[in-house]
């Protein structure tokens, strides 16, 4: 998405369109191109679950969600602070498919997978949230934990 002049126009239009637009690219394309492109992969995923259910089930797709969603948000605050990457959803994805395994193993109840994934999202946008405001975190820090800071000449703030 960083190296192509594809990734970069659509990183562009999904900052910010009328910018993109001042910049020379044709957002309406890359808007067009880019649902189509989501449309064709989605389709591929349907089909290659429908195959591997060996039946035609419509109900089975919201099941997925939670689980994609968490591991997308997640995979954000992996490697790139805060922005959507390859590497950081792939590592995710198995670091929650373990952890889920691992819960089904135990013999533990059947929500208790969604529930891990609810967890693992809060803790993703919390993650999130805290790599974006450094000095804000800081002072939370400073307020939860009682401290003060003491300023140049050593006396405490």
């Amino acid at each position: 998405m960083e190296r192509t002049s594809a990734g970069r126009r659509v990183y562009a239009t999904g900052a910010d369109i009328e910018a993109a637009r001042l910049a020379g690219v044709r957002t309406s394309l890359v808007i067009l191109l880019s649902a189509v492109a989501c449309t064709v992969i989605a389709a591929m995923a349907g089909v290659l679950n429908s195959a591997q259910l060996s039946t035609g089930d419509p109900t089975i797709g919201p099941g997925c969600a939670l689980p994609a969603i968490s591991a997308a948000l997640f995979g954000s605050t992996q490697f790139r602070d805060g922005r959507m990457n390859v590497w950081g959803t792939v590592a995710a994805s198995y670091v929650l498919a373990t952890g889920v395994k691992g819960l089904q193993l135990a013999g533990l109840p059947n929500w208790i997978p969604d529930l891990f994934n609810g967890v693992a999202l809060l803790v993703a946008v919390a993650l999130a949230q805290f790599q974006r405001s450094p000095t804000s975190r800081f002072a939370a820090i400073r307020r939860t934990l009682g401290l003060r800071r003491e300023n140049a000449e050593g006396a405490a703030t």
